[in-house]
């Protein structure tokens, strides 16, 4: 909770449950809902994905949630973190969620906050405008409505602020990267080692990691704080079909 990563929504899996995973990626996701005792299932477009899936002998359809993945099956928890933003159509893609959901199945989804704080401060240098990857955004009231008319009735909302996001942030302030070239916050290796990149963001660099290393005083507190008046990053939303659907 104080770090700010309880957003994860697979994380929810209940021991028994048949899990679907939409974005499952390199399939870590998949293993934690086993240790969880969940039974995962998981959608990934990405088809290094599914070859790791191959290699670790995990359930994974290569593909979207729109293909009607394991179409046999229908699942007590469907879990998406960080990937509504990236779709085109997010009233087809809850609809084809509620297909895969048994009537008493829960869906929980995390995704960016439009009115979260950070954006009201930062403007056009918020982090998670991620142009040309995030497609779509959500304040509270506007995914209600997607929620209801697609058939849905929301259990929970929150917001959530990973600190690690925050300290993306920060660097983002300093750098704009290029059309066509690699933002560097994203990069492994320590901007401070680059040769390409500006003085003064490998200076920004080294006092972010003395920042990273006071978060614990500085970022935390500041965050939940944040979180708690429903002004955080990141959503998380706990839904079930609705009764009148």
């Amino acid at each position: 909770w104080l770090e700010g990563t309880d957003n994860t929504t697979h994380w929810y899996t209940r021991p028994g449950q048949k899990v679907l995973d939409i974005g499952s990626a390199s399939g870590i996701s998949l293993m934690e809902i086993t240790d969880l005792g969940g039974d995962p299932y998981g959608v990934e477009p990405d088809p290094n994905g599914k070859r790791l899936a191959k290699l670790l002998g995990l359930k994974v359809h290569q593909g979207f949630i729109t293909d009607n993945p394991f179409p046999k099956i229908k699942f007590d928890l469907i879990t998406a973190s960080q990937v509504i933003e990236h779709e085109p159509t997010p009233t087809k893609f809850l609809k084809s969620i509620r297909r895969k959901l048994n009537n008493q199945g829960q869906v929980v989804l995390s995704f960016p906050n439009y009115n979260a704080l950070y954006r009201h401060i930062f403007g056009r240098r918020w982090l998670h405008w991620h142009i040309p990857y995030h497609l779509n955004f959500f304040t509270q009231a506007s995914f209600r409505k997607l929620a209801k008319r697609t058939g849905f009735k929301i259990i929970k909302i929150r917001t959530i602020t990973p600190n690690l996001w925050t300290i993306l942030q920060l660097r983002v302030l300093f750098y704009q990267p290029k059309e066509g070239t690699v933002n560097p916050i994203w990069r492994k290796t320590p901007i401070r080692q680059s040769r390409n990149l500006a003085p003064q963001l490998a200076l920004f660099d080294q006092i972010l990691h003395l920042v990273a290393k006071l978060s614990v005083w500085g970022i935390m507190p500041i965050n939940r704080l944040i979180d708690l008046v429903g002004l955080g990053e990141s959503f998380l939303v706990i839904m079930r079909k609705s009764e009148t659907s």
